[in-house]
């Protein structure tokens, strides 16, 4: 059943959060069992509003309405297609945390029977606005968590993702202009690494000479020499070399 949104004020928001709160310690009667309505088969699901608008994967998400029930383990919640983890529910509110990919917005509520078969379904026509957060996990790059020795828990080996062993030192990132797939890790005066995301492998680069020495920076000039910054901290030496690497 489709119904109108309402507008709540931000006293009401706190008041309700604060209700919710209280349902997590759970209201017990005298008898021991715990107190609310449970699901009416002869009336609908109704979903009336929710709070807050807008959020991202993990978000708390109060849902207002009638008929919930008061079993979560008998309540499926979907939020853009994607279900939602349903901390507690009453016959008319309903507390669950937004799921990963959750972009289309809709949201529906599903009362089930103990096999798991759907009793009744309601949903709302105002959809979640679903926000993407920036994650940050590891790309590449495996260490052994066995090995506490930060300098010896990982191998130098040039290969494919999920087997290319570990970066030394990351002192500067910087993208081949003749191929954008290609990014350049600067070692300082370990190892330098070569990131392809197209072949999706990890290989070393090396300097020969003067330019072998501790580099600082990778960079590239405008037609696409590969520029290399050594750490040089002497008179009468060459700390700046330029090298062609291919398109």
């Amino acid at each position: 059943m489709r119904m109108k949104t309402k507008n709540h004020d931000w006293f009401l928001l706190w008041g309700l959060l604060m209700l919710v709160s209280f349902c997590f310690i759970g209201c017990k009667d005298d008898d021991g069992g715990e107190k609310g309505t449970p699901f009416d088969p002869s009336k609908p699901v109704v979903i009336s509003d929710f709070i807050p608008k807008e959020g991202g994967w993990g978000s708390r998400l109060l849902l207002y309405g009638n008929n919930f029930g008061d079993d979560p383990t008998k309540v499926k919640v979907t939020i853009g297609g994607k279900e939602a983890k349903v901390i507690t529910v009453t016959n008319d509110n309903l507390y669950c945390f937004v799921p990963r990919g959750a972009d289309a917005g809709n949201i529906e509520v599903t009362v089930l029977d103990g096999r798991g078969e759907e009793l009744a379904y309601g949903e709302i026509d105002e959809k979640f606005v679903y926000k993407k957060k920036m994650l940050v996990s590891t790309l590449v790059g495996e260490t052994d968590p066995e090995i506490l020795d930060e300098d010896k828990n990982f191998e130098i080996i040039d290969g494919p993702w999920g087997n290319c062993g570990g970066l030394e030192k990351m002192e500067w990132l910087v993208f081949d202009p003749n191929n954008k797939d290609r990014l350049y890790v600067c070692g300082g005066a370990k190892t330098h690494r070569i990131v392809d995301f197209a072949e999706e492998t990890l290989s070393s680069i090396k300097f020969t000479g003067e330019a072998s020495a501790a580099t600082n920076i990778l960079s590239f000039t405008n037609d696409g020499q590969l520029i290399v910054v050594c750490n040089i901290t002497q008179d009468n030496k060459n700390g700046l070399f330029f090298f062609f690497t291919g398109v």
